[in-house]
């Protein structure tokens, strides 16, 4: 179940005992804002720290040798599909 952003109880927003009119309450900081707020402190702490699909990502494009490039060479030798690797298609 997910977090009510104004309370910062786990229950839906209909189900929420808190008067309307109050302040609200944020689940990752206990201060008084929404939980969706981006101005958050905690919000703020881990946009800081990297994705670690994007790390991963960078260290695999730096871990790969750069290929040399010549006026002989086409793009699909280049990225890895030449002409002779692909199985040609044939319609009946």
């Amino acid at each position: 179940m997910s977090v009510y952003v104004k309370c910062g109880e786990k229950h839906r927003t209909e189900d929420c005992q808190k008067p309307k009119n109050s302040k609200a309450k944020c689940a990752n900081c206990d201060e008084s804002h929404t939980t969706n707020w981006k101005g958050c402190s905690a919000y703020q702490k881990a946009e800081e720290r990297p994705h670690p699909k994007k790390v991963f990502a960078v260290q695999c494009i730096q871990q790969k040798p750069a290929k040399t490039v010549t006026a002989s060479t086409s793009y699909a030798q280049m990225t890895g599909f030449a002409l002779n690797n692909a199985t040609p298609k044939t319609s009946k």
